[in-house]
């Protein structure tokens, strides 16, 4: 009887029936290319997120979202009702303020940051910073809704009572400023900041 090395490795082909129960139960494949974007949404600031996939699922659905933001940006202190965020860093560098993590990121890095958590972030160096940022749960509602409000509304920076109102519909409560100059130039160094 001729021994099959790759019957250990592969298990045997599913019973007739089987496989088209999987394939019928199964979520559908969600692609992505990046030169079939479609319109990010924009703030007057030059903050631009497109959302790249998104699975409203009700036991697993998550969002991921293309994002780009200013040199020398970065949102107020915010924390996220319900969703998890995971920053992956393609461009730029950033400072990052949460209670259990205080740093900087460069490109390659991902940070992620739970739910409930407040944090804040802002760009270090001179250049754009881009982001892969991705949600779960991502919808309906959430954190995809907050750019495009921000947008519809044509919401200047000064608009600070309606961001607050458009950080709630995004599934968010804004906790505080925006990192200061001072504080940036701790986290750069490696300090904690409270």
């Amino acid at each position: 009887m001729p021994c099959d090395p790759m019957a250990s490795v592969f298990p045997p082909a599913p019973e007739a029936g089987t496989l088209w129960r999987m394939i019928k139960t199964s979520k559908a494949t969600i692609v992505s290319r990046a030169g079939e974007l479609g319109e990010p949404a924009i703030t007057s600031w030059g903050e631009q997120a497109c959302t790249r996939a998104l699975r409203l699922d009700p036991e697993n659905n998550f969002c991921v979202l293309d994002y780009r933001a200013p040199s020398g940006f970065g949102p107020p202190r915010h924390l996220h009702y319900a969703q998890d965020e995971v920053l992956e860093i393609l461009e730029g560098t950033i400072a990052v303020w949460s209670p259990d993590f205080c740093g900087v990121l460069h490109a390659g890095d991902i940070v992620s940051l739970p739910a409930g958590i407040p944090h804040a972030w802002r760009s270090i160096d001179d250049r754009a910073v881009h982001f892969t940022v991705i949600v779960t749960p991502g919808g309906p509602g959430g954190f995809k809704e907050f750019f495009p409000t921000i947008q519809q509304r044509n919401l200047t920076i000064a608009d600070i009572p309606e961001l607050v109102a458009a950080a709630e519909i995004g599934g968010m409560k804004v906790t505080g400023p925006p990192l200061t100059d001072e504080e940036v130039a701790r986290l750069k160094v490696g300090e904690r900041l409270e």
